[in-house]
């Protein structure tokens, strides 16, 4: 029986891991849950206010025309571990790492959160912290899902299943793959999310089964740009692109295929 720990933020929205979940069950995984729990906060930038405001009434109707719901990382038993940001980093200590090492989990499995992990506590495990980015890093890295695919016109988004280093959606990847764009965001989301749960069993089935994980492509010469937040520009133009009558063909219910 192999131990694997699970690991989000504290309140954070976990992303779609229910066909992974399954597979972990099947093969009699032994689970621990662990909560990072960070000791300061994000430093805000008033400046972006305004866009942050309006991207959130952008989600939630979206969210509301498609009946989304978002699941939130609070697991009934877990362990904490203390953190601290320090910049766009998350630093966990000695004894924070300790902790997981004494769990015995064999790998992480990170559902969400924020910052970028470094130093020791990706190796606290013998096969490492993986996890997914839903976005093609080769295009693009940081966020939100689905969003700036639409607003570069593209034909589809891609997700990637890496195995975490010190650089931002960087690390090695186990598998990739993508899905049909659709007009909103909040669509793309879902289907990103259903994907890349697929893609993320199959990599923790092969662990489970044979001890190792998949053999990571090898290191791509480039990387995509850093996406953040939209401004409000931004989202002038998503809401002409995906708002405008016509481009609602999210109404047929077809869904993206992997």
């Amino acid at each position: 029986m192999k131990t694997v720990a699970i690991i989000a933020e504290e309140g954070a929205r976990a992303f779609q891991w229910s066909v992974t979940r399954d597979a972990l069950f099947a093969h009699g995984a032994r689970l621990v849950y662990f909560t990072e729990c960070p000791e300061n906060t994000l430093p805000r930038r008033w400046r972006v206010l305004p866009a942050r405001i309006l991207w959130r009434i952008v989600q939630v109707l979206e969210n509301r025309l498609i009946g989304a719901t978002f699941h939130y990382y609070d697991p009934e038993k877990t362990i904490s571990l203390p953190c601290r940001f320090r910049g766009h980093f998350k630093d966990f200590d000695d004894a924070a790492v300790a902790l997981l090492r004494e769990s015995g989990a064999e790998i992480l499995i990170r559902l969400g959160g924020r910052g970028i992990y470094r130093g020791a506590i990706l190796s606290a495990a013998p096969s490492g912290m993986i996890s997914i980015h839903h976005g093609d890093n080769r295009f693009y890295r940081g966020g939100p899902p689905g969003f700036w695919e639409v607003i570069n016109g593209a034909d589809r988004c891609g997700y990637v299943v890496q195995r975490l280093t010190g650089t931002l959606d960087g690390g090695g990847v186990l598998a990739r793959g993508t899905v049909a764009i659709q007009p909103l965001a909040a669509q793309n989301r879902e289907n990103l999310y259903a994907a890349a749960d697929e893609a993320l069993a199959q990599v923790v089935r092969r662990f489970l089964e044979t001890g190792s994980l998949p053999e990571s492509e090898p290191p791509s010469e480039k990387l995509g740009p850093i996406y953040r937040y939209p401004g409000l520009k931004d989202l002038v133009v998503y809401i002409f692109r995906a708002w405008m009558p016509g481009a609602r063909r999210f109404a047929s219910g077809r869904k993206g295929a992997a």
